[in-house]
C-alpha cells in the first residue's frame, strides 16, 4: 500500500495492537482502515481485498497478534513523505492497523523490559551465551533509536561478558528496551536490572591473555572482525574499520546485527579498540564501505579546526524486526569531526538509492587530476559502476567495471618506484586484480587477472589505508581464523605494496609486512652467515615464545629441500620442485607457492603468530596467508635440510611481543 502526507509531530507510529491511541492529546491520525474503502491509500498486487479486513480477511484466511511500532522522523519535520507497506517475500503475510503522528513516543506494550540508563561510567557489559534465544534490545536518546541488537543474553550460564564502549554517550540519559520471552531462565527484567553502566569490563582481567589470542594481529576484545571497512589515514593515526557482530553472534536467519568496529593506530601494529563506528538503526545495518579525511571541506561538514572524516556503508534492511519491511540496500553516508571518536549520520541519506537489490560496498577516494571524487559500488554478479562526485553528496554513474564480485579497491601505485610510470590497481574481494589505467572516469583493464596470494581462503574483503602519506599504500583483509575456538575475529598483519617488472614486460604486486614489525622485536637470533646446514644435522635455535618474524636467505648448494618446523608444524621448501608446501593435517589441504631464484637466493619472510601464519617468498612476489593451529604442549622448532646441503646467506629469527595489555 502507498500514500503521501506531510509530517508536523515527531514520531511516525504503526500501530499494531490497539486503535484506542489515535487522536489523542494532539496526535495526527493517518490512516485506521476503518471506513468502507482504502481512501488515499493505492493498493497494488494481488493480496489486498476492495476494502480493509475486517477480522481476517476471507481470502487470506490468517490473523496474528499486532504490536505497536514507531520510527523517529524528527529529521524530516515539515517535509512531504510516501509512505509504503511492501512485502517483497513469496509467502507470509503483514498485518497492520492505525498509523498516526505523534510528539510522545508510545510507552512499550507488554512484551518488552523497559529501563532509564544515566550513562555516567564507560562500560556496559553484556552476559552472553551464543546458544540461548535472541532477543531484541533496543536503546533511545531524546526519544531517537540509537542501537539495535538481537542479543541471546545468559545470566546463568555466560560464557562472556561483552563490554560496550560509553563513551560517544557518557553524560547522557538514554532508555533501554528489551524483548521479553517466555520460557527463558534469564528473564529480561533480570537481564535488564544488570545491565548498568560500570568503570569496569566484567571479563578485562581474560581479554587479551587467552592462550590462542593473536599476539600481533589485530583482535576486538570480543566479536567479529571481518570485512576490512573505512581504512583511512588522518593526522598521524591509521583508522581501521571492520565488520562485525559486536556480541560474537546472531541468528543464521539475520544479517541485521552487522556493522562497524573501529580501531586507531599511529604506528600501524599497537592498535587502540575504539567505540562502534555506528550500531543497526532504521536504516538498517551498516554492511562495507570505506572512509575518507574531506581535508578540502568538499561535503561542508567541517566544523571546528579538524577536517572531516567522511564514512560511506551500506545500509541493508536485512531482516531484523525493528527494520523497515520490504526496504533495500542503499549507500548512506557519515562523518566525524573529532577525529573519527564520534559519528553524525548525514541527514540527507541515502546519497546513492537501491540501484540492485544488494548493491553495497562502496569504496571511495580522491582524484587529484580531475579535483573529485571516485567511487566504485560493486552492483550484481561482476559489475561494478564507477561514479564521481565535487561534493560527496551528489554522485553521477560514468561507467562500469566488469569482473571480479563485491569488495572493490582501486588505487595509483609507480611502477618499481618510477613516478614516471604510474599504473592503476583494481581489486575484488578475493584480491585477484587486474593492472591498467583510469582517467578519473574510467578504467581500462592492460592485463589479464592475477592472483594476489596462494592461500585455502584464509583472507578475503581487503583495502588499502587511504591517503596515506608519500603516496604509500598499505593493505590489510580479514583473516578467516573465526573457527578456532575463539570469539573474536582477526585481521591480517599490514602489509606494503608495490608494482614491479617481473621479465618478459609484465608487472606483478610485491607485499611485504610494513618495517614497523620492528617496534616488536623483543630477543633476535642471527645464524652466522655463510653456515652450512647439513641433512641429519638440524639447526635448533633457543628460542622463547610462540610469535616470531623469520627473514632468511638460503643458497641452495645440492639439497632436496629445506624445512622449518615450528611447534609440531612443518613449512616444506621444496628446492627440486621450487615450491612452498604447507600441510597442517589431514583435514586440511595442502598450501603450496612458488619458489624462484632471486640472486641465486632462495628469500623467505614468515610471521607466526598463536593460530595464524604469513609466508612471504622472492622478496614478496608469493604471499600465502593461512590459518593453522599449534599444539601448545610442543614447543619444537628447528631448521633441516633433505638430500644436499644449502648455505645460510641470512637466517635472523625475531622473537615478537605482544601488542596488547590484560583488560585494556
Amino acid at each position: 500500500m502507498k500514500c503521501t502526507t506531510s509530517l508536523f509531530a515527531v514520531m511516525f507510529c504503526v500501530t499494531l495492537v490497539s486503535r484506542s491511541f489515535a487522536g489523542e492529546g494532539g496526535d495526527i491520525l493517518i490512516n485506521n482502515f476503518e471506513g468502507p474503502d482504502w481512501g488515499d491509500w493505492r493498493t497494488e498486487g494481488e493480496a489486498f481485498g476492495p476494502r480493509p479486513a475486517q477480522g481476517a480477511w476471507e481470502k487470506q484466511g490468517v490473523s496474528g497478534t499486532l504490536r505497536t511500532d514507531c520510527f523517529d522522523v524528527s529529521d524530516y519535520l515539515g517535509e512531504k513523505v510516501h509512505l509504503e507497506i511492501a512485502d517483497n517475500s513469496q509467502g507470509g503475510h503483514i498485518l497492520a492497523d492505525t498509523f498516526y503522528q505523534t510528539d510522545k513516543r508510545p510507552v512499550p506494550e507488554a512484551g518488552y523490559v523497559e529501563r532509564k540508563l544515566v550513562l555516567d561510567k564507560r562500560w556496559l557489559n553484556f552476559p552472553i551465551n551464543k546458544n540461548s534465544p535472541f532477543r531484541e534490545m533496543k536503546v533511545f536518546i531524546d526519544g531517537k533509536m540509537i542501537m539495535a541488537h538481537m542479543v541471546p543474553f545468559d545470566l546463568k550460564n555466560p560464557q562472556m561478558w561483552v563490554p560496550v564502549d560509553l563513551t560517544p554517550h557518557l553524560g547522557q540519559t538514554a532508555v533501554l528496551q528489551i524483548e521479553k520471552l517466555d520460557g527463558v531462565e534469564s528473564t529480561s527484567e533480570a537481564v535488564a536490572n544488570v545491565l548498568v553502566p560500570s568503570d569496569k569490563m566484567t571479563d578485562g582481567p581474560k581479554i587479551y591473555n587467552e592462550p590462542i589470542r593473536p599476539r600481533f594481529h589485530y583482535t576486538p576484545r570480543y566479536g567479529q572482525a571481518t570485512d576490512s571497512n573505512g581504512l583511512v589515514y588522518y593526522d598521524g593515526e591509521y583508522h581501521l574499520g571492520y565488520q562485525t557482530l559486536p556480541f560474537d553472534c546472531m541468528p543464521s536467519e539475520l544479517h541485521g546485527n552487522w556493522t562497524w568496529g573501529h580501531a586507531v593506530s599511529r604506528d600501524l601494529v599497537h592498535w587502540q579498540e575504539l567505540p562502534l563506528y555506528f550500531w543497526p538503526d532504521r536504516d538498517g545495518a551498516q554492511w562495507s564501505g570505506s572512509a575518507v579525511a574531506d581535508t578540502n571541506n568538499t561535503a561542508g561538514f567541517k566544523t571546528g579546526r579538524e577536517s572531516p572524516l567522511v564514512a560511506f556503508y551500506t545500509a541493508s534492511a536485512a531482516c531484523a524486526p525493528w527494520m523497515p519491511s520490504g526496504k533495500t540496500a542503499t549507500i548512506n553516508m557519515a562523518f566525524s569531526n573529532d577525529r573519527g571518536r564520534t559519528w553524525t549520520k548525514y541527514t540527507g541519506n541515502p546519497i546513492i538509492p537501491n540501484v540492485d537489490r544488494d548493491n553495497r560496498d562502496p569504496k571511495v577516494l580522491w582524484y587529484e587530476p580531475g579535483k573529485h571524487w571516485v567511487m566504485i559500488l560493486y552492483i550484481h554478479a561482476n559489475v561494478y559502476h564507477v561514479l564521481t562526485s565535487t561534493n560527496l553528496k551528489h554522485w553521477e554513474k560514468r561507467s562500469e567495471i566488469h569482473g571480479f564480485h563485491e569488495c572493490p579497491d582501486l588505487f595509483e601505485l609507480p611502477v618499481d618506484g618510477d613516478e614516471k610510470n604510474r599504473k592503476w590497481v583494481f581489486f575484488g574481494a578475493n584480491c585477484n586484480y587486474v593492472i591498467g589505467s583510469f582517467d578519473g572516469a574510467k578504467f581500462t583493464p592492460q592485463t589479464g587477472t592475477m592472483g594476489f596470494a596462494h592461500t585455502d581462503g584464509s583472507y578475503y574483503a581487503s583495502q588499502v589505508f587511504n591517503d596515506v602519506p608519500n603516496g604509500r599504500k598499505v593493505w590489510i583483509a580479514r583473516a578467516g581464523v573465526y573457527d578456532f575456538g575463539l570469539p573474536v575475529g582477526m585481521q591480517t598483519f599490514p602489509l606494503d605494496l608495490t608494482l614491479r617488472p617481473v621479465g618478459g614486460g609484465n608487472i606483478e604486486m610485491y607485499k611485504y609486512p610494513v618495517p614497523e614489525i620492528k617496534k616488536l622485536y623483543q630477543r633476535s637470533h642471527r645464524i652466522p652467515k655463510g653456515q652450512k646446514l647439513v641433512p641429519n644435522e638440524p639447526l635448533r635455535p633457543v628460542v622463547k615464545g610462540r610469535t616470531f618474524d623469520i627473514d632468511a636467505e638460503i643458497i641452495p648448494a645440492g639439497a632436496k629441500a629445506f624445512k622449518l618446523h615450528v611447534f609440531g608444524r612443518d613449512i616444506m621448501f621444496d628446492l627440486q620442485k621450487m615450491q612452498m608446501q604447507f600441510f597442517e593435517s589431514q583435514e586440511r589441504h595442502q598450501i603450496t607457492a612458488p619458489l624462484v631464484l632471486v640472486d641465486g637466493k632462495i628469500q623467505i619472510r614468515i610471521l607466526i603468530d598463536t593460530i595464524f601464519i604469513e609466508i612471504f617468498t622472492a622478496d614478496g612476489r608469493f604471499y600465502s596467508p593461512v590459518r593453522c593451529t599449534f599444539p601448545l604442549d610442543d614447543d619444537s622448532f628447528e631448521c633441516s635440510v633433505q638430500g644436499g646441503d644449502i648455505v645460510i646467506d641470512k637466517l635472523d629469527i625475531h622473537e615478537l611481543k605482544s601488542i596488547w595489555t590484560t583488560g585494556s
